[in-house]
């Protein structure tokens, strides 16, 4: 088993951004032989959200490209990526940090 570590330059807040390095840096990875690459805490929303987590648009936004990001990934390969999703964090924030899984 082939594992990648994607290293990507996340932009927070930029959230489209984002996913297109993390799908470009999964393809290269794949063509390379990975069967699984992971990316760094965060990945998806950049590092630190902040305040951006605060807003419900910004959260919508993120777990709908969540859901988009899984079904995109290159076939034959499992990605690890950084996110958040909703079930609540410290402080009260609506989101906790998490890593979703494709395939």
């Amino acid at each position: 088993m082939r594992v990648a570590l994607l290293q990507i330059n996340a932009t927070v807040g930029a959230i489209d951004a984002n996913a297109d390095s993390i799908l470009a840096a999964a393809a290269r990875a794949r063509d390379l032989g990975a069967d699984v690459a992971v990316t760094s805490e965060l990945a998806l929303t950049g590092y630190p959200p902040r305040d951006l987590l605060e807003r419900p648009a910004f959260l919508s936004r993120v777990l709908a490209k969540n859901v988009e990001l899984v079904g995109r990934i290159p076939e034959g390969l499992a990605l690890f990526f950084g996110t958040v999703d909703e079930k609540g964090g410290a402080e009260g924030i609506g989101a906790s940090r998490t890593a979703a899984v494709s395939r």
